[in-house]
């Protein structure tokens, strides 16, 4: 079975954390968007199996790879992909839920992460979000909600911190590393350094973004055949619900039910769009703005050019955006060159 969980031997094991510790030796990943001779490894971005790492996940019948990054409604298209696998507890946490953990791509044996990766069948797609939104939102759910004494303002001169080795106390949800780097918690890591798009955005095939979730959604399952067939199909609870247990939801019943994936609310999560310009406006100055857009300089291009795009949505139309050599055309040259 080519999607069998890879289990490897000791040696194999030890083989491969050394290789991703030497990948990870550079503290930050070079944002160049396009390297026509970097070999491709099957990198999403994240050498972890943690639950909040950038994770790439397969949807076989589609050929889709959806890599997902924290604090951008990945949640969601998790419980999802266990929706298309036939799950009933599909709005469970995904979590450590066995079917789920079987489509995760970094799981899979090194050979054939490269090859889906790498195939020209397959479409590989990310969303992203508003770089202040996502900061906010990773400061109000992992530091404010943590019952942390912090201000955003004083969040920000954490991760501001040149001294990026160094650890920052006094969290009561334990310290935080200071300065952005490859190893800064993923909720507030650079989008661009996830999902390999700060080296080879032209190999990601489809660019959503979360402000526009229900039409690049609807349209992104469209485009692989798994709207007709599973995102028009999709329920969720029309309206909050509560559950003691996470990990055991059922779907609803169609008269308290919201149906389509991703569509007005559809993942019942409401709450990460709602007011989110009041938000900024409460809790960023003038000042703060643009300390944090020198900070996440990377994300902020990403999201200008996406915004600039004229409904564009492949990496290597929105890398020439950001690059005039990383462009269809520019690259295009370069492979004849190299043929």
């Amino acid at each position: 079975d080519k999607f069998a969980p890879w289990e490897p031997t000791k040696g194999q094991e030890y083989a491969h954390q050394k290789r991703c510790e030497r990948a990870n030796f550079h503290l930050r990943p070079p944002t160049r968007w396009c390297s026509s001779n970097a070999a491709s490894t099957g990198s999403t971005g994240s050498n972890s199996s943690s639950e909040n790492e950038p994770v790439a996940v397969i949807f076989p019948e589609g050929k889709l790879i959806f890599c997902g990054i924290p604090k951008v409604s990945t949640s969601e298209w998790f419980k999802f992909l266990r929706f298309t696998a036939g799950a009933t507890d599909y709005l469970s946490m995904a979590h450590y839920k066995p079917d789920f953990n079987r489509l995760r791509l970094d799981g899979m044996r090194p050979e054939t992460q490269k090859e889906l990766w790498d195939s020209r069948t397959w479409t590989r797609a990310v969303f992203i979000r508003d770089p202040a939104q996502r900061l906010l939102s990773a400061y109000l759910d992992k530091i404010a909600g943590g019952g942390n004494n912090v201000s955003f303002a004083e969040f920000v001169d954490v991760i501001a911190n040149p001294e990026i080795t160094g650890h920052s106390s006094g969290m009561k949800t334990g310290p935080i590393q200071t300065g952005l780097s490859w190893f800064t918690d993923p909720h507030w890591r650079p989008q661009a350094w996830s999902c390999n798009m700060s080296e080879d955005l032209p190999h990601i095939d489809y660019v959503g973004t979360l402000d526009r979730s229900a039409f690049h959604t609807k349209n992104l399952l469209e485009r692989v055949g798994l709207w007709d067939s599973y995102g028009k199909h999709y329920r969720v609870y029309n309206g909050s619900h509560s559950s003691t247990n996470p990990h055991g939801i059922h779907p609803p019943a169609l008269h308290e039910s919201r149906i389509g994936f991703m569509q007005d609310g559809s993942t019942g999560k409401s709450g990460h769009h709602r007011n989110a310009q009041q938000k900024i406006d409460r809790y960023y100055s003038p000042e703060l703005m643009e300390k944090v857009r020198q900070l996440y300089s990377m994300d902020f291009a990403l999201w200008d050019a996406v915004q600039q795009s004229d409904g564009a949505v492949r990496g290597v139309d929105i890398a020439g955006k950001l690059k005039k050599e990383c462009g269809a055309g520019e690259m295009a040259k370069e492979t004849e060159v190299i043929i």
